[in-house]
């Protein structure tokens, strides 16, 4: 069995259930597939049993943050690859920049979420993807 295969599908990593909610209805509604994390550890857990297309990384949550979280993932080579765009409701250039800048990830969405702009990023770091697998 080929470890580093996606099952396709988009891991929401989110404390919040009703984030987890919203951007759940959201994707599956537009034909992704879709799994969720309530917790760092419990996203690292899920990305070992299977790999996502694409993680939706909540930077603020307890115990483990998310750039906690994607600093694990980056530092594996199995890992390494899936695209990761972090969730905040922080929406200071500061955290955007420590983001993006300072951790390497592939986008910053902020809360409330556009969801055309969650649309937009998700099918962007898709394709971008897809691309480098080729």
């Amino acid at each position: 069995m080929d470890e580093t295969i996606s099952d396709n599908s988009i891991l929401i990593v989110d404390d919040n259930e009703l984030n987890i909610e919203i951007l759940e209805e959201l994707l599956k509604q537009t034909g992704y597939k879709v799994r969720s994390a309530k917790s760092g550890k419990e996203a690292l857990q899920s990305v070992k049993e299977k790999l996502p297309l694409l993680i939706l990384l909540d930077i603020v949550m307890p115990g483990m943050d998310g750039y906690e979280v994607f600093e694990k993932l980056r530092s594996e080579k199995r890992t390494g690859h899936i695209p990761i765009i972090f969730v905040s409701a922080l929406n200071d250039e500061n955290a955007k920049a420590k983001g993006m800048i300072l951790s390497g990830s592939n986008n910053y969405i902020t809360k409330p979420y556009n969801f055309a702009e969650v649309l937009l990023k998700i099918k962007t770091m898709v394709a971008i993807n897809d691309e480098k697998l080729v």
